[in-house]
């Protein structure tokens, strides 16, 4: 099913800040909203029905519960704030079943350092400051983008579309299978998701099954035959070409140039949870 980040899920009154450097997520969601401050690069953000791009400087807002991908391009620096929505509440409720209708947006040049030297600020301010930094973050975002019912049968139907491929992407699956087990017209759907996820069902499924794949190499599993199949490829030949066509490298010469790193160092090169 679709990734539930259990870790942003937390509290009351959680609030934590981390600096990444050429990261990336796959699809997930949380219950508490995200905010992202780029510095450096690029960052390509997904949403449901929506590709967006993040260059230095912009900032972009996750709502609770929205699902969400992060890819960083090439070299990135960014960092990643995760709040209560207890923070923020008039905002909560202001937009309560609602989505906006994009999610990267940008300040004024003064806004933006008031803001941005909040965030780097360690050890964090006040809960006065925070909250004041966060809904001016939330004031501006509502005034850049017009807000969507979260209920919006196009949303629901590619947020159904993830949870399929999620869950059955280690198989032989087709967009018609998807069709049939959702309910939806096959035409209708293969025109929803060029559009929804901006590429054909077969390049998302492939990268959908590299990025699998990419994972499990990172995480210890050397034998290739057994990465291809656990990561849906149907053969070892298909799953280097796919791989190489992605990455520049084929799986063997990937495990030789990429160094593992953790999560929440200065250090980390792009890994996807």
């Amino acid at each position: 099913m679709l990734i539930h980040q259990s870790e942003n899920s937390v509290g009351e009154n959680s609030y934590k800040v981390t600096k990444y450097k050429n990261k990336s997520w796959y699809y997930h969601y949380h219950a508490n909203p995200e905010l992202i401050y780029i510095h450096k690069g690029e960052l390509i953000i997904r949403t449901p029905g929506k590709v967006e791009n993040m260059q230095q400087g912009d900032f972009c807002l996750f709502l609770s519960g929205q699902p969400h991908s992060i890819e960083s391009v090439g070299e990135t620096e960014f960092h990643i704030c995760i709040f209560a929505d207890s923070f923020v509440k008039e905002f909560t409720k202001r937009i309560k079943g609602k989505v906006g209708e994009k999610s990267v947006f940008s300040l004024s040049k003064e806004k933006e350092e008031y803001i941005k030297n909040l965030i780097l600020m360690y050890p964090y301010p006040d809960i006065l400051a925070i909250k004041s930094m966060l809904y001016g973050v939330c004031s501006e975002y509502m005034a850049s983008t017009g807000f969507i019912d979260a209920e919006d049968k196009c949303i629901q139907m590619e947020t159904e579309i993830l949870k399929f491929i999620d869950e059955n992407f280690h198989r032989d699956v087709s967009l018609k299978d998807i069709s049939e087990s959702l309910g939806y017209e096959y035409h209708y759907l293969s025109r929803r998701f060029n559009k929804g996820f901006n590429m054909n069902f077969k390049n998302f499924l492939n990268q959908f099954r590299y990025r699998k794949a990419k994972v499990m190499l990172l995480s210890g599993n050397r034998v290739m035959a057994d990465v291809a199949k656990k990561s849906g490829f149907q053969s070892v030949r298909n799953f280097n070409k796919v791989f190489k066509e992605l990455s520049g490298y084929g799986p063997r010469e990937f495990l030789k140039s990429e160094s593992v790193f953790f999560e929440g160092s200065d250090n980390i090169r792009r890994y996807y949870d």
